[in-house]
């Protein structure tokens, strides 16, 4: 009989420290799937960022090859310098099948690059936030969302 009693206790032990170790391995790969999955969104918000700085500045030289256009005599308005990197960069919008004139040419770009940019912001937007974050901006509407009434700076030292 006592036989029997140590050998469940031990195999008690054995499956209850299986299931520890098994346990842990599930929270390392998940810990390891999370990390690895914050490391790519953040790759993901890194390319979009430039993607958008890179719309932003496509804007810029657009309003100043517009603006370039209406100075220029209609003579002169192939030679428009604002334009030209604009031309080379998007090549469709201003090609002979097109029959665009450069400132039609500059007008279709601009909107394209608006839904493009449109586009890039709400990725942007609905990338999932990273585990770090979510939990500060938790930890941070708790704080808020306490119920007590914010302390005046002269307060801090407990009213003194």
């Amino acid at each position: 009989m006592t036989f029997f009693v140590c050998f469940n206790l031990l195999l008690g032990f054995i499956i209850s420290d299986y299931i520890f170790y098994v346990s842990g391995k599930k929270r390392e790969r998940s810990d390891e799937s999370e990390e690895s999955e914050n490391s790519s969104n953040k790759d993901q918000k890194e390319k979009l960022e430039k993607e958008l700085a890179g719309y932003g500045q496509d804007f810029k030289d657009i309003e100043k090859a517009l603006q370039l256009d209406k100075k220029l005599p209609d003579s002169q308005k192939e030679f428009n310098a604002e334009a030209r990197h604009l031309k080379k960069d998007y090549p469709t919008f201003f090609d002979e099948d097109s029959e665009n004139t450069t400132k039609e040419g500059l007008e279709q770009l601009k909107e394209y690059l608006e839904g493009e940019a449109n586009l890039a912001k709400s990725k942007y937007n609905n990338l999932p936030i990273s585990h770090e974050n979510k939990r500060f901006k938790q930890d941070s509407s708790e704080v808020v969302n306490d119920g007590s009434e914010p302390t005046p700076l002269g307060d801090l030292d407990g009213g003194e």
